[in-house]
């Protein structure tokens, strides 16, 4: 372990004769130190480097400067909050139930960084770098994300997000499994390749958002804004889009199967090869949309509002409900065989950020746990019965209104 001291003396020197000096800056450097529960509450911190540390329950509260170094250090609930940084490096830092709230950081790198439970509510990220990340359960209630927030590859399994904008922000490949968005706006931000899995994002604003081959299962998009979005090749299984707005949104070769649309609006959008097979159209307004070359096989489309004139060599089964009043021609409505419900596919997970074991902290020895001799078990009678194992729980699909 070294730790070295240097001073920037603020003062002048003249004639080998110091000056009063009105201020100083300390530049420290710890490298590999224990610092557990130890305080830099309101210190200047500029140019201090905390390089493979433990960091548990060490305050930060209040502290300031620039070109701060956390790279590679590690601790549980480390406190951030109300400091100030600027360019500060958590590259690779495992800081898993830390505190960053009121915080203000200024071009900060979280790459491949572990802060899982963190919290960065009411924070002000500038410019953040959050790209391989894991966040799983990290909690982002108002903050505020400005100069296009990287995510990109990050892991937000389980995470929050409320009253927040993350307009132009980098999602490319990022895992939302089971994440939770509340009024969260994503305008002109770029979601390729990432999945939606189990996520919530009603009453989430998409509007110019790349979501091109993007891939999702049971996902809650109720009173999203799509407008002018670009959709081409996304695919979302059993997921709601009641009261979703895809006005002018691009659609090419989306795959909606088994979803929910009731109140959706189309309006004036260009719906062609997409897959709306087994999904229920409820008061959905495709009025002044033109629709060609997409199945509507198995799906309720009894409420929907379309104008037949703009039907283009649509498909349809045995078991796809009309509009009353409604019969298909050649022209408009393709019939073909019924084909039975295929089963919901798993959709895959982007590559997930590996999980960094802490050390044990230093000068603390680890307790060897004592292998114990099995006992023998008690013999059990012939005549006894044997319970069952429980079935495995299984996730409740986002299946079409009944």
């Amino acid at each position: 372990m070294t730790k070295t001291f240097r001073v920037q003396k603020l003062g002048a020197l003249l004639l080998g004769m110091l000056f009063p000096v009105t201020a100083f800056a300390i530049e420290q450097s710890y490298q590999g130190e224990n610092l557990s529960h130890a305080s830099f509450t309101a210190k200047d911190l500029t140019g201090t480097k905390f390089l493979n540390c433990r960091l548990d329950f060490a305050g930060f509260e209040n502290a300031s400067g620039s070109n701060i170094s956390f790279q590679g250090s590690s601790g549980d609930y480390t406190r951030f909050n109300s400091s100030g940084f600027v360019s500060a490096n958590f590259k690779a830092a495992v800081l898993r139930n830390s505190n960053f709230t009121m915080s203000e950081l200024h071009g900060v790198n979280f790459q491949n960084a572990t802060l899982d439970a963190a919290n960065f509510s009411h924070a002000i990220l500038w410019k953040a770098s959050f790209t391989s990340a894991s966040l799983i359960k990290a909690l982002f209630t108002e903050t505020k994300f400005t100069d296009k927030t990287d995510f990109s590859k990050a892991n937000l399994d389980s995470a929050l997000f409320s009253n927040s904008s993350l307009e132009d922000a980098d999602f490319t490949q990022t895992n939302f499994h089971n994440t939770r968005f509340r009024d969260v706006k994503f305008d002109h931000a770029d979601f390729r390749g990432a999945v939606f899995d189990h996520t919530n994002l009603a009453s989430c604003g998409f509007s110019d958002a790349d979501l091109r081959n993007t891939a999702g299962r049971t996902a809650d998009f109720t009173a999203g804004n799509f407008v002018e979005a670009d959709l081409r090749g996304f695919k979302c299984v059993q997921c709601r889009f009641n009261q979703a707005e895809f006005s002018y949104a691009h659609l090419d070769n989306a795959d909606f199967r088994q979803g929910e649309f009731k109140e959706a609006s189309f309006h004036k959008t260009d719906v062609e090869d997409v897959d709306f097979s087994g999904s229920v159209f409820t008061a959905a307004d495709f009025s002044e949309s033109s629709i060609s070359n997409c199945d509507f096989s198995g799906a309720d489309l009894s409420g929907i509002l379309w104008n037949p004139k703009k039907l283009h060599k649509n498909r349809y089964d045995d078991q796809t409900r009309f509009p009353p009043g409604y019969v298909p021609n050649a022209k408009q409505m393709q019939r073909v065989s019924t084909r039975p419900l295929e089963p919901m596919e798993l959709v895959e997970q982007p590559q997930q950020v590996r999980q960094v074991q802490q050390p044990a902290p230093p000068n603390k020895p680890v307790q060897q746990v004592k292998q114990e001799a099995p006992r023998p078990s008690a013999p059990v009678p012939a005549n006894a019965k044997r319970s069952s194992p429980l079935p495995p729980e299984e996730d409740r699909p986002i299946g079409p209104a009944q």
